[in-house]
């Protein structure tokens, strides 16, 4: 009697591990488990008395650490109080810079902050200043010691000029970063008498505690393009170790998605790239992530977006589509109605088949996928529950997907916000599982024979 019940079991365990291995969407969703880093309850580190975030951007994220951007305020009145870059290492919160910490190279402190933060290992990158005193700067902090990679005392290499604004840093593992600057109009005096004039320049930059060195500027020619590079994207500059990328512009509308190693810049895809699975060119590109010498993007065209991903074989560029306006939502017979502005890629590995982006259903309701060897897997979505409360928004940055894990801010239906991690299971985790519960129930049905 047992052995014919253990063998029926055995035979839907079985079933459950085929249906497991075609597709295991469904069943790792509830095997997902969930983080709080911080939200709107949680009392700021180094802050005043009954001080608690206010308001967060979303995370990044590398090897189990956090770093995010949030603002401050002390409940009843909910008056703004501050603003700062924390992070969340070891299972600790802490401030990396806050209105209370000295400018380094600098004087008096910090006032503000760019939202977007870089973390990779234990090395955070971001942008401080203080308005009231022109200061503008990048700087990496790295296990409580602050530097100042650039601010607008720093000459620009090649140029007698200093930068006049600077933004988007992206740091590496090491001891280097990757940042936007810009050069003001200016004149300098000929040795044989008169005057030079320089117009305004853009560049992307990569810098040590110490070195600084142009990548590619607008004095540069755009590769695969006509004439030199006229702009690029302040926010959008991601780097990879050696590998750094960017979006460039250039006249007549000319867009791409450009990388930059080893003293070369190519390009990756641009508006005269066709659109995978869709029709004409790529009108828009917004801000990439990158793994190695690998990039994923979100693309628009004439009615058109979806989520890509990039990179140079030995034939030349490939551009693959993830998602896009005809893929089916997971668990829904709707299709995708549009996507977020960034998506990211998993640096933890050189797999260029995983990447997690934000997609939005037909009513508009957004949620938190991502892409695995061909398979779609919803992580969250809005109306779902986290931590008791209803999601009605969710965001991600470029460093939010490493490894099984994946860091974002969402904010909930009672006005609180918060910043959290997925880690999501591997499908042979599941299939482990239930080939466990097999041999268990085959162990108990020779032992009753």
């Amino acid at each position: 009697m047992f052995y014919s019940s253990s063998s029926k079991l055995r035979q839907v365990l079985l079933y459950l591990l085929f249906c497991t291995t075609l597709q295991w969407n469904s069943a790792s969703a509830s095997l997902i488990s969930y983080t709080m880093i911080a939200d709107t309850a949680t009392p700021v580190p180094g802050g005043s008395a009954g001080e608690k975030f206010a308001a967060f951007y979303p995370p990044s994220y590398s090897k189990n650490n956090t770093a995010f951007w949030a603002t401050s305020t002390i409940p009843p009145s909910h008056s703004f109080v501050s603003m700062g870059i924390y992070k969340y290492i070891d299972n600790k919160l802490d401030v990396v810079a806050d209105t209370n910490t000295q400018i380094p190279k600098g004087t008096g402190t910090f006032e503000n902050f760019g939202r977007e933060v870089s973390i990779k290992d234990r090395n955070i990158a971001f942008r401080g200043s203080s308005p009231s005193t022109s200061q503008n700067g990048i700087y990496r902090e790295h296990q409580g010691t602050i530097l100042a990679f650039a601010n607008e005392d720093t000459t620009a290499p090649g140029d007698f000029r200093k930068f006049d604004n600077l933004r988007g840093p992206s740091t590496t593992e090491f001891n280097s970063l990757s940042f936007w600057g810009r050069l003001p109009e200016g004149a300098k005096i000929l040795p044989g008498g008169g005057l030079e004039y320089f117009p305004l320049k853009e560049g992307i930059y990569s810098a040590t505690s110490n070195i600084i060195v142009s990548l590619v500027d607008t004095d540069d020619p755009i590769p695969d393009g006509t004439g030199n590079f006229t702009a690029f994207g302040p926010e959008s500059v991601v780097v990879d170790n050696s590998f750094t990328a960017f979006i460039g512009h250039g006249e007549s509308n000319q867009e791409g998605l450009y990388m930059n190693a080893h003293g070369s810049t190519w390009r990756v895809v641009d508006n005269s790239t066709p659109i995978p699975h869709g029709n004409g060119t790529f009108s828009s590109l917004f801000a990439p992530s990158i793994n190695a010498n690998q990039l994923a993007f979100v693309g628009l065209g004439d009615k058109q977006a979806g989520i890509y991903r990039a990179w140079n074989s030995i034939h030349g560029p490939v551009v693959e589509r993830i998602a896009d306006l005809n893929t089916l939502i997971p668990g829904q017979a709707n299709a995708f109605v549009d996507f977020g502005a960034y998506v990211s890629l998993d640096f933890s590995t050189l797999d260029i088949g995983k990447a997690a982006f934000v997609g939005f259903d037909p009513s508009m309701h957004s949620g938190i996928y991502i892409y695995d060897r061909s398979t779609l897997e919803k992580i969250i979505s809005e109306g779902d529950l986290l931590f008791g409360k209803a999601i009605d928004g969710l965001a991600i940055s470029p460093d939010a997907l490493d490894g099984n894990s994946i860091a974002f801010s969402a904010s909930f239906s009672d006005g609180s916000q918060g910043i959290f991690v997925a880690n999501v299971p591997e499908p042979s985790t599941i299939i482990l599982f239930i080939s466990g519960i097999i041999g268990l129930f085959e162990k108990r049905g020779q032992r009753k024979q």
